[in-house]
């Protein structure tokens, strides 16, 4: 089956609302009055600053009917006039988003409860594959009756309209792509595999977090969008050394990349091993991304500050491709992620063998695999203990890491031995 990249238009492509920027070029051909068009600038200043809401989207619905007698050719002349405005306010991040899906063969669609032939002109400069928009119905003389063809495309109903449009054209929604800024659209996010919050508003960005979806911010950047402020931010400060509850002794970290995709791989020997990890990244200005078993998600409180932190579940044994897709989309987007090859603590004498997925992920994006060996905090925080130690916490006792230079794996089939290369260069590094 085929993939798709649904993408809503305003203050996601766009930074502003297509409708409203349309005004002046509407306002010329005498469609709206000087009054209509300051009151809608008024709205256009809310919209900014608030995105949707359900009184002003009320508001919309209900000005459809306002359109009974227009001309359908004045609309898509003045849509037309606008197109070069429309386009220069289309975000730089998503034109590489856009570019990126067509590179894999993705459909690209719009999905937008704005009416299509206000969208339009646009969507055929963007060169989009498919439109999924509003439908306002015309008499015999192309004039609008103030009515709708279908329903108005928003909440619900525009992800009913998705899921018509991928059934009747074999798309697998659950391997597919949406973004969008808005708490409305949550219906059409949770349609789809691969959900992406872009510049939410604040209710979305508390559902994201709840869900653990990607936020990624649109500035007008060239290059994929980068994550936008998350939660970790908030707990970032106290990986500070004068901060931190935990006592690191670090060398090496100015051999982690501060910008681009890189992948920090680390020996396990501890429950405190991910924040050690989290701490080494973030003292090069890093903030990590971890692949972590399901059973951490599963667990009281942690579960929900995993998911809260953007971390990424993997249910080992089942096959599941997904954590590997998401990581590499978050290496894709220039960011750090944090993988334990052994995939779980040894135990007293047993030595394990490495997981192949760090090959994976650095074979198919070329990210380089900084090694990091970490020592000592099995003894602040045993792997028989459900709990660190908290004397040994109070005692400073220093925990380690030392930080390898980067590691370029070779394209290979045979991940197996690539992945045992990369444990071996962790293992180098430990003491005797």
């Amino acid at each position: 089956m085929k993939r798709a990249a649904f993408f809503d238009l305003d203050r996601t492509l766009l930074g502003d609302s297509s409708a409203l920027m349309i005004m002046d070029a509407m306002n010329e051909r005498g469609m709206i009055s000087d009054r209509d068009q300051s009151l809608a600038e008024v709205g256009r200043r809310f919209f900014r600053v608030l995105g949707e809401t359900r009184i002003g989207m009320e508001i919309t619905r209900r000005s459809l009917s306002r359109m009974a007698g227009w001309s359908r050719t004045d609309l898509r002349e003045a849509a037309a006039r606008s197109v070069e405005k429309l386009d220069a306010a289309v975000y730089a991040e998503a034109r590489t988003l856009i570019e990126r899906h067509r590179s894999k063969g993705d459909l690209v669609v719009i999905a937008t409860s704005t009416g299509r032939d206000y969208v339009e002109p646009l969507a055929d400069r963007l060169g989009v594959d498919m439109l999924i928009a509003t439908e306002y119905e015309e008499d015999a003389q192309g004039v609008y009756t103030g009515n709708l063809i279908g329903k108005w495309l928003w909440g619900p109903d525009k992800a009913d309209a998705v899921r018509a449009f991928a059934e009747e054209q074999g798309i697998d929604l659950s391997e597919s792509y949406a973004y969008s800024d808005s708490y409305y659209d949550r219906p059409l996010l949770e349609s789809v595999g691969h959900p992406r919050v872009v510049n939410p508003d604040p209710l979305l960005r508390a559902y994201a977090v709840r869900k653990g979806w990607p936020v990624l911010g649109f500035r007008n950047r060239e290059g994929l969008p980068k994550a936008s402020f998350e939660p970790f931010d908030l707990i970032r400060p106290f990986a500070h050394p004068l901060l931190s509850a935990v006592n690191l002794v670090v060398e090496g970290v100015q051999l982690i990349p501060r910008e681009g995709p890189v992948i920090l791989a680390a020996n396990h020997r501890s429950y405190l091993d991910p924040v050690v990890l989290a701490m080494v990244g973030s003292r090069r200005g890093r903030k990590l991304r971890f692949l972590a078993k399901k059973e951490m998600f599963e667990a009281p409180v942690v579960g929900q500050a995993m998911r809260a932190l953007g971390q990424i579940r993997v249910d080992r044994g089942t096959g599941d491709a997904t954590p590997l897709q998401i990581a590499i989309d978050a290496l894709g987007r220039g960011e750090a992620i944090g993988i334990f090859p052994e995939g779980t603590i040894p135990k007293d004498g047993e030595v394990l063998s490495a997981r192949t997925g760090v090959a994976r992920l650095a074979v198919e994006t070329g990210a380089p695999i900084v090694p990091v060996a970490i020592w000592d905090t099995e003894r602040v925080w045993p792997r028989s203990d459900r709990v660190p130690k908290v004397m040994e916490l109070m005692q400073r006792r220093p925990v380690h890491a030392k930080v390898g230079e980067p590691i370029t794996l070779k394209d290979s089939d045979d991940y197996k031995a690539l992945a045992a290369s990369v444990l071996d260069r962790i293992r180098e590094q430990l003491p005797d």
